[in-house]
This record gives structure tokens, C-alpha cells and sequence, in this order.
């Protein structure tokens, strides 16, 4: 059965069951802003794969989910979409699967390197874009295509490494402290693209202010479900909280 919300949104029809706990908290008019959005997923690993199911579950009308890799058997600890009966095949394959089974949004998987060269082939402009990968020239080169053309970007820092995922979080890039790759990607950004050396970046990012830990094994980062899960979760929190509310101020 259809509720209808009573909220401080102009009414936008009934709310199907499925929406009735997110409606409750951002009303039927910040669902209904969900629903008309467009978004990009930008790896799929311990970080990203969490933010997809948390933005497929909240309504968001379209998404491109977007990795390289395959599901290797290291991946089963903390990635949303990975079973053992899915080694060996796509991570965007098989999480097209996975979020198109819920229903409600519409799915498309991209299997292949993402940097700024291929999102100019694309012929869609996002609303917004979750980047959850760790290849510092590639996220560069996304962070400055998305600046450049206006979209909206959540960018995720370092989550590796890490115990305490109550030490995560939410500022402009320029402010991101502690974490090594947040270091790394401003200085990138200052020297290719041009990035102020001091002030905002105009780039929500997701860190974490712990220092990471030196990993019990030589040559391999430890990784955590619960941390990149809740960097995965803050990484789509940004997204809701900014497209449901578009007249709210940052």
C-alpha cells in the first residue's frame, strides 16, 4: 500500500512502500529530486560499493557504476557485491546485477579505465560523481573534469590502513589533514591543473584522521570493512544530503 507524506515539500504524488523511510526524513520533494538525478560511481571497491547500494537503495534515478577489476578472492572482506560464487567476474557487471534486482533505479555498468579522456567520450553530463578509486593520476584527472564542468564530485581519500571508522570526515579537500593521499592528490592538482595553493578546492572529500597503521603483512594495505563501509556511506550521505536539499547552502 502507497503512504502519501505530509512534510514541508510541495506534494509530488504518493510514495511507494519501498521509499516511505527515506520520504519520511527528506519528503516526497527531496525523493522526488533523487529520482530525476544522474549519477557516476567511479570504482567499486571497499569504498565505492558501498556508496552504490546506499544510492540505488535512496532512489537516485540512474547510475553508471564504473570499474576496471575483476572480483578476486582478497576483495570478500569488505566489498558489497563480492561472493565467492562471483570470483573472476566484473566488479560493475556484477554489481549491475545486484542493484538492478532491488528495482527502482536504473543501472548501467562500465567495465574499464576511468579518467577525464573517457568520461569526454561519454555523451551524459552527471549530476553529480562518487570518486571511490586510489589511482592518484586518474582521480586527479576526474576531480578536475568534474570541477571544470560543474558537477557535482564526492571524492574519497585514503581508507586504508585504518581500525576506526569513528575518525572519518567531511570537509573540502583543502582541509582534508592527516591522510598521505589527500597530501599527494592536492599537490597534483596544484601542479597539473592549476589547483589554489590556498583556500577551497570546491571538493567534498571523505578522510579519515587517523593515522594509518603499519600492516602486519610486508607489500600488502590492510583493509576493513567497517571503515570502508562508512566511507562509503559518508561518500553517498554528501550526495543525498546536497541533491535532496538543492537550495540548502553547503
Amino acid at each position: 500500500m502507497a503512504h502519501r507524506i505530509i512534510n514541508r515539500f510541495p506534494p509530488h504524488g504518493e510514495v511507494q512502500p519501498r521509499h516511505t523511510r527515506t520520504a519520511a526524513i527528506i519528503g516526497s520533494g527531496g525523493l522526488f529530486n533523487l529520482s530525476e538525478k544522474t549519477g557516476f560511481i567511479i570504482g567499486l571497491g571497499g569504498v565505492g560499493s558501498w556508496a552504490a547500494e546506499i544510492l540505488a537503495r535512496s532512489s537516485i534515478g540512474k547510475l553508471y557504476v564504473m570499474d576496471m577489476d575483476r572480483i578476486e578472492e582478497s576483495n570478500l572482506n569488505r566489498q558489497m557485491q563480492t561472493l565467492p560464487d562471483n570470483l573472476g567476474e566484473f566488479k560493475s557487471d556484477v554489481m549491475k546485477k545486484r542493484l538492478s534486482s532491488l528495482g527502482g533505479s536504473e543501472i548501467i555498468s562500465i567495465s574499464g579505465f576511468v579518467d577525464d579522456k573517457f568520461l569526454e567520450k561519454i555523451d551524459v553530463k552527471p549530476d553529480f560523481v562518487v570518486d571511490a578509486i586510489d589511482h592518484i593520476t586518474a582521480k586527479c584527472s576526474i576531480l578536475n573534469w568534474a570541477t571544470k564542468n560543474n558537477i557535482y564530485i564526492a571524492s574519497s581519500m585514503g581508507a586504508a590502513n585504518r581500525l576506526h571508522p569513528e575518525m572519518i570526515r567531511t570537509q573540502d579537500l583543502s582541509q582534508a589533514t592527516v591522510c598521505p593521499m589527500a597530501k599527494d592528490v592536492r599537490r597534483h592538482l596544484r601542479r597539473k591543473y592549476g589547483f589554489p595553493m590556498e583556500g577551497d578546492f570546491g571538493i567534498p572529500s571523505v578522510f579519515s584522521i587517523e593515522s594509518p597503521i603499519q600492516p602486519e603483512i610486508d607489500g600488502i594495505k590492510g583493509s576493513l570493512a567497517q571503515v570502508t563501509a562508512a566511507f562509503g556511506a559518508a561518500l553517498a550521505s554528501l550526495v543525498i544530503n546536497k541533491l535532496s536539499f538543492p537550495e540548502k547552502k553547503d
